[in-house]
């Protein structure tokens, strides 16, 4: 197996473990809270933003890194851009579902982010590039 696909298909697979454990968080959470459905409190809904935050950007960047990996990018910017997602969505779905403070700042919320859209707009870019250089 190609080295960049071996890279692709990790971060695949580590962004469905996340993805499940951020759910089965919500479903304790359900649980603790006895709201079965909806997001019942501020506490609970901090739990499944985090959740289906994960969920909105997970696919999208998983397309484009297996895009980066069809098309045979090194496998050391599948790493790089694999890891910033997921500790982006780590740090992301703990600051959402920490407690803001009066002036409504979350702390790691904003670095969640960005290390969440640099990722998928580096991604997005070489895919540009890739599809532009090739066109013949």
């Amino acid at each position: 197996m190609i080295a960049t696909h071996a890279a692709v298909l990790l971060y695949i697979g580590l962004t469905a473990l996340l993805l499940v454990a951020l759910s089965v968080r919500v479903s304790f959470a359900r649980n603790r809270y006895q709201a079965p459905f909806g997001a019942g409190n501020d506490a609970l809904q901090r739990v499944v933003r985090g959740q289906e935050n994960c969920a909105e950007y997970a696919a999208l960047f998983l397309i484009a890194l297996a895009g980066l990996g069809f098309a045979r990018e090194p496998d050391w910017v599948i790493h790089a851009l694999g890891i910033s997602f997921l500790v982006g969505r780590i740090i992301y779905a703990w600051a959402i579902a920490q407690t803001s403070t009066p002036t409504g700042f979350l702390p790691g919320r904003g670095l969640g982010m960005l290390l969440t859209w640099g990722p998928l707009a580096i991604a997005g870019v070489m895919l540009v590039l890739i599809g532009v250089t090739s066109v013949r």
